[in-house]
């Protein structure tokens, strides 16, 4: 089965585009280097078909610009066994929702929110462009450790990641992640797959990935049922266990467990996404709060899949 992407780390989610790649290996003479454009689309804020006014994909004003994506992937070098990967991303018109109807859904009164110096007018429940995001990936990835040192390090595999995401508020409706300035946030994660030394085609992977408060990757190609892994504010661990019974049938089980520092992992990208630390949580359900954001989540699935 062919690998997926290892530039998951801060975006993976459906969208339509296109992509060309230009192997410049020819060019510079380094080995294995190679670029690649990407672009797409994601939502737009054109009228679907079939709408009940008739005007089919027509542009609707009353909700946020189409949400575009594009950026490269720059491989300076690759050997076939070692190699370093990056990733430079911008995503532009995020939506989210604005301060007053976060605060009402989080089970505050129109009066409170007055009271905490907001408009409790503005409280409508809609989408709004929030504004851009850029995304920066940095991996390097070994297909086999050494030189036939042994079977089991030449058949294993070991990548490490580390990710930046940056906001661009574009000054209206509360801001992005519950600010009106930019903010950065990082996250790491390192993985590791080696052979089963039991059998002869089984696979154990082993996952960690740290996430610090105003990391936002865009990764609704959720990799648990409990939401993304990877966009945790928090930490994260998982173990896999993968093993072909023929040629057509496979065996996965997985567990993974996260622990949250802060909540709005992976929520929209306005006011909703503010990260608050527990002792803040806390504070706002005596202030009236009624909502219960998540600290910790496990998820533990076990599959047979069938490919034909």
């Amino acid at each position: 089965m062919k690998d997926n992407s290892p530039l998951s780390h801060t975006v993976n989610v459906e969208f339509d585009g296109g992509s060309a790649k230009f192997n410049l290996d020819k060019v510079t003479g380094v080995e294995g280097m190679w670029w690649k454009l990407c672009m797409g689309r994601g939502i737009t804020n054109a009228k679907p078909r079939f709408n009940s006014d008739g005007n089919d994909y027509a542009i609707d004003e009353n909700e946020p610009h189409d949400n575009n994506m594009y950026g490269f992937i720059f491989v300076p070098w690759d050997n076939g066994q070692y190699s370093f990967h990056t990733n430079w991303a911008k995503a532009e018109h995020m939506i989210g929702f604005n301060s007053e109807s976060t605060y009402a859904s989080m089970g505050f009164t129109p009066a409170q929110i007055t009271g905490m110096g907001m408009n409790a007018g503005n409280i409508d429940g809609k989408f709004h462009d929030t504004g851009d995001l850029e995304l920066f990936t940095a991996m390097v990835k070994a297909e086999g450790l050494g030189d036939g040192i042994n079977d089991f390090l030449d058949d294993t595999r070991v990548f490490a990641s580390w990710a930046q995401s940056k906001t661009k508020p574009n000054g209206t409706n509360g801001g992005m992640l519950g600010s009106l300035e930019s903010k950065s946030g990082t996250s790491t994660w390192i993985g590791i797959n080696m052979p089963d030394p039991l059998s002869d085609d089984g696979r154990i992977g082993i996952e960690w990935n740290k996430g610090s408060k105003y990391w936002r990757s865009v990764t609704y190609g959720e990799d648990t049922m409990a939401g993304s892994k990877i966009a945790t504010r928090g930490t994260a661990w998982e173990v896999y266990y993968n093993k072909p019974l023929t040629k057509s049938l496979n065996f996965n089980a997985r567990y993974t467990k996260i622990d949250y520092d802060y909540t709005g992992s992976n929520g929209f990208f306005g006011a909703e996404g503010t990260p608050m630390s527990w002792a803040e949580v806390a504070m706002y359900t005596g202030m009236g709060m009624d909502s219960d954001p998540v600290k910790e989540a496990s998820d533990l699935r076990v599959s047979i899949s069938y490919r034909f």
